[in-house]
């Protein structure tokens, strides 16, 4: 339970009935000015409109990692200058684990890869296609940071979320 004083639960409720009058307009003007029809509006549209939406967008946050978003941000340079450079950083920032087992396999398997200097992948016969999979499919999730983080500030500096994500 959240405790608030009584100024504050008039704000909630301006909240949930300006979100109501964006979501559901009809309900408002059937409503009227009746308070009780209003509170009952107000309490339905809180609970089963805006507060299962927060309650995803705090969800989809919550592995929201700053140092990762700056080195996926930081690796697009790489993007215009050698394009499987950018892959190569992109991968081993966001799936660390499974890219080394990847280039591990690749080069027991004769394949050579000193520094970021890689072969294309027109040139591979994927030793660890598992590993590889892994690998985009960690990089594709990650990917998302940089939204979450613009989620996660856009809720933070409304108020909707306070500190970081849980």
């Amino acid at each position: 339970h959240v405790f608030m004083n009584d100024d504050a639960q008039a704000k909630l409720g301006e909240f949930y009935l300006c979100c109501a009058l964006k979501l559901h307009p009809e309900k408002v003007e059937e409503c009227g000015r009746d308070n009780p029809k209003l509170l009952a509006l107000m309490k339905e549209t809180a609970d089963h409109d805006v507060e299962p939406f927060l309650e995803a967008m705090r969800e989809f946050v919550s592995d929201y990692d700053p140092d990762l978003h700056k080195q996926l941000e930081d690796s697009t340079v790489w993007n215009d200058v050698d394009e499987k450079h950018f892959w190569a950083e992109n991968f081993r920032f966001a799936a660390p684990q499974s890219w080394s087992a990847l280039i591990q396999a690749q080069e027991a398997n004769g394949w050579t890869c000193k520094g970021n200097k890689c072969p294309g992948e027109e040139e591979i016969d994927l030793a660890d296609p598992e590993a590889a999979v892994t690998a985009y499919t960690t990089w594709l999730e990650a990917s998302g940071m940089p939204v979450k983080g613009d989620v996660l500030g856009a809720m933070q500096q409304s108020g909707l979320l306070l500190g970081g994500p849980e």
